[in-house]
């Protein structure tokens, strides 16, 4: 079972339909997925949203339908939302299968920057989210990245990633994911050319406008 549930009912199909649902606070979805037929479903906006702003498009969710007896376990696909406003406008609903592998999205999570060494140096990150093929039930929230023992000058690669058992990530290898670098020094264009000036009398360039 899923940690994350979305309740929805069958809807009517058709571009009136789908703005009388939004009118009503409701979000036009479909669910579809290997061995079923698609279904043209509606979700309530506020429910919707609390759910995707926790499991994104990386963790199964499970979803019930008004009327219908069988559960289905879902990754929220294609989510659209409106220009302006924000607010979400449609959403597709992909039935995992569980018994074969599938390919999502999984977020990369930086931990241990406050038990870095005191070297001045800045944590950069490089990457995301990586790729990652595996049966939904190893499915992992996030891959947690450590980078307490790492110094200025270190970068870690996908190569490095520890995913979790039955997890493979299809990123390329050498992806750089996250590097301990030093502050960018300060410009110092300005002092040389007024040091440049000092040395051969000449005053210092000064910007005018045309």
């Amino acid at each position: 079972m899923a940690e994350f549930t979305l309740t929805a009912t069958p809807r009517a199909t058709g571009k009136a339909a789908a703005r009388q649902l939004r009118r009503q606070g409701q979000v036009p979805a479909v669910l579809y997925g290997p061995g079923m037929e698609s279904q043209t479903l509606a979700i309530d906006h506020h429910m919707l949203a609390r759910v995707y702003e926790r499991a994104g498009a990386s963790q199964l969710v499970d979803v019930t339908i008004a009327g219908w007896d069988e559960r289905y376990t879902v990754l929220i696909k294609d989510v659209s939302r409106h220009p302006v406003r924000g607010t979400y406008d449609h959403v597709d609903l992909y039935r995992v299968p569980m018994d074969r592998p599938i390919v999502a999205r999984v977020p990369i999570r930086i931990e241990g920057r406050d038990q870095r060494p005191n070297d001045g140096g800045l944590v950069a990150e490089r990457l995301h989210e990586v790729e990652v093929r595996c049966l939904p039930a190893h499915l992992p929230e996030a891959i947690v990245v450590d980078v307490s023992g790492m110094a200025v000058g270190d970068t870690l690669y996908v190569s490095d990633l520890q995913p979790g058992e039955g997890v493979e990530i299809l990123d390329a290898p050498d992806e750089p994911v996250v590097a301990i670098v030093e502050p960018a020094a300060p410009a110092v264009e300005e002092a040389e050319e007024t040091e440049a000036a000092a040395e051969t009398g000449a005053p210092a360039a000064e910007e005018t406008e045309a």
